[in-house]
């Protein structure tokens, strides 16, 4: 809870490792933040992303529309990103719960070393991050059980998050593992077989969630058995709206906290004057406090632009000028009735938060200091019933729109149907549904083709040439148009047609291997504010070498396929043990796609066999298992078969 904690931290990589998988859960995402975030996690550029072939974040965000999201973000929005789309279940309840579940390791597709899950008050958007105070709470789990640094209680969080996580996913149209060689499901399922792997033994999680039980009602439980104390402290950035029959009263949730604190106990909350919804009128009729204290947000970094957004309840024992023995409660639950009085069961909002022990003793200034409270008291005649929170606001009887088909799988050798694309129709749609397809085949100059299909059907192809994307409409072409993932037969996505360069700048884009960290674009921002990455360079790789006017130099094929042979070899021969898993995912993802047809169409008449050739020692990368050796060889065999090439 650092001043200096930036929600971009959660996705910096610990020091000598790199960001593989992530789960992300929120209210909301906004594409600049996320593109940061993804920035930050992978240390890839927008095109390296988009060319990795891979999904590395995985999100959840509400499934009820509102002016600014009206469908899910599509697969090169935010490249190396995949957003699941809601079933209509997810529509029960909003989604209000903020965390984020990461794999980090020595190579973005080895065995991860580290755990990290981050829990915060903050949805991912530049307006959490730039102009609203938030508090965020993160641990790092190390996946050697022996490590010092490791403890049950960790364990237990990781395991409480992971639990949720399934809960939630079953309202979310979430690949099962089985589906072909997937890596948008194995990725998405791998890092949570990875908490499995950690399980506690007994330890009580400070993770909790309210699907069954309130997040005000597991607090009670936790601390039922404790002596009541005489130091309540609470804030949130939006409140309910004021009860019509009732105006002026005190406002549920607080008379319910009134239960967490002796009688005589000192009560202390913070609100935004302009979002005080039912606070307000209760606080203006009021002529006895009832020991309450509205005081002013405090903002230490003295930034007028920002509105308080963290939620949190602190308990504890206040003597002088210092407070022992407390818990803290930080999540994403506001200080309402949805948000901390009710279950998903029963209406409430789905929402996350941990309770923290905070045993001091701590000075009170520092306390309320970290907790964004000043000692200012709440101006009465500024507070405002306004309450823009969506918890208000948003219909939940709709649904975002969501695609009829989710995603389609490369077939070039179907038995009997030759090439096809197999699509993952969605399992609650409509008898008689018709929907339109369109997509960009990826063949020199080709135009656009557009088909109309029904469940059940597949996408037949002339020729092994797919494309990256399809877009979905209805069967009239009007309303919304989603694009949908094309994944290839092994099992990663497919990737746009390369722009147009040399056979020497495709192969060197080839062989950029290993790709290190392209670095942290942050700029210098002003003090205690939440800096953003800028948007990446367009362009990664190679830099493209062309002259106005000229052409490229003859090449025959002879020479290029023995440049090819020789640079891939003499490149696979010097890899490393540790850096063989990620080497072959470059290779599976990029050698299919790597050439034009016309630059390996010359190589048929020349009587090589690149299969012998490139699985024959010297030319292979060595110290291979026998899993990554078979790997290795369905590159191989796939790459030349996609050239047009005999195997």
């Amino acid at each position: 809870m650092s001043l200096r904690t930036t929600l971009l931290d959660p996705f910096s990589p610990p020091s000598g490792l790199m960001g593989q998988t992530a789960i992300l859960v929120s209210m909301s995402g906004t594409e600049g933040f996320l593109r940061s975030a993804m920035h930050r996690f992978t240390g890839l550029g927008r095109n390296r992303r988009t060319h990795s072939g891979c999904p590395f974040a995985y999100l959840f965000l509400d499934a009820h529309p509102t002016t600014q999201r009206q469908k899910t973000y599509g697969p090169l929005t935010i490249p190396g990103l995949h957003e699941f789309q809601p079933r209509v279940s997810a529509g029960k309840n909003l989604l209000h719960a903020k965390l984020a579940l990461l794999a980090f390791g020595p190579g973005r597709h080895t065995r991860p070393s580290i755990l990290r899950l981050a829990v915060t008050t903050a949805n991912w958007t530049e307006r959490s991050a730039r102009h609203q105070l938030e508090l965020l709470w993160m641990i790092d789990v190390h996946l050697d059980r022996d490590s010092e640094e490791t403890s049950e209680e960790d364990l237990s969080d990781l395991a409480a998050a992971r639990a949720f996580i399934q809960t939630l996913a079953e309202r979310y149209h979430v690949p099962r593992r089985g589906q072909s060689r997937s890596l948008l499901a194995r990725r998405y399922h791998d890092l949570l077989d990875k908490v499995d792997e950690v399980a506690p033994r007994s330890t009580r999680p400070r993770f909790m969630a309210s699907w069954d039980e309130s997040l005000l009602s597991q607090l009670q439980t936790r601390h039922a058995s404790q002596p009541r104390k005489n130091l309540l402290m609470c804030g949130s950035g939006f409140f309910e709206e004021p009860a019509a029959l009732v105006h002026g009263r005190k406002p549920d949730v607080l008379r319910q906290l009134e239960t967490l604190v002796s009688s005589s106990a000192m009560r202390v909350l913070t609100a935004n004057p302009k979002t005080a919804g039912a606070v307000a009128p209760w606080w203006q009729a009021q002529t006895e406090t009832d020991g309450w204290h509205l005081v002013l947000p405090l903002d230490a970094a003295s930034r007028a632009s920002r509105d308080l957004h963290a939620k949190f309840i602190y308990v504890g024992y206040r003597r002088e000028a210092s407070c022992s023995n407390g818990w803290l409660y930080l999540g994403s639950g506001n200080l309402s009735r949805r948000g901390l009085l009710l279950s998903a069961a029963t209406q409430g909002n789905i929402e996350t938060g941990v309770v923290l022990d905070v045993p001091g003793p701590v000075e009170d200034f520092l306390l309320m200091s970290t907790l964004f409270l000043s000692s200012d008291p709440a101006p009465t005649n500024e507070l405002s019933e306004r309450n823009p929170s969506p918890e208000e606001s948003i219909d939940l009887d709709s649904l975002i729109s969501v695609p009829p088909i989710l995603r389609a799988w490369a077939r070039s050798d179907a038995p009997g149907g030759g090439p096809r694309l197999e699509l993952a129709w969605r399992d609650d749609l409509e008898p008689g549904t018709t929907v339109r397809i369109r997509w960009a085949s990826g063949e020199p100059d080709a135009t656009d083709a557009c088909v109309e299909l029904q469940p059940s059907a597949y996408l037949p192809f002339a020729t092994a040439h797919f494309p990256a994307t399809l877009d979905i409409s209805n069967e009239q072409g009007t309303g919304p148009v989603w694009t949908i993932p094309v994944e290839s037969e092994l099992g990663h996505y497919c990737l746009p047609p390369p722009s147009p360069r040399s056979f020497e700048e495709a192969l060197a884009a080839l062989l950029e291997f290993p790709i290190d960290s392209e670095g942290d674009e942050d700029t210098d921002t002003p003090e205690g504010s939440d800096p953003i990455d800028p948007e990446e360079p367009s362009t990664d790789g190679p830099p493209r070498r062309h002259i106005e006017g000229s052409t490229e130099p003859r090449q025959y094929p002879l020479h290029t396929v023995m440049e090819f042979l020789e640079g891939l070899g003499t490149h696979q021969s010097g890899l490393l043990l540790d850096q063989l898993e990620d080497w072959l995912l470059h290779l599976e993802t990029l050698l299919p796609a790597t050439f034009t047809p016309g630059q390996t169409s010359g190589w048929k008449g020349l009587g090589l066999d690149l299969m012998e050739t490139l699985l024959a020692p010297g030319f292979r990368p060595p110290g291979m298992t026998s899993p990554q050796a078979r790997r290795y060889r369905s590159i191989i065999e796939h790459s030349v078969q996609s050239w047009g090439l005999r195997v």
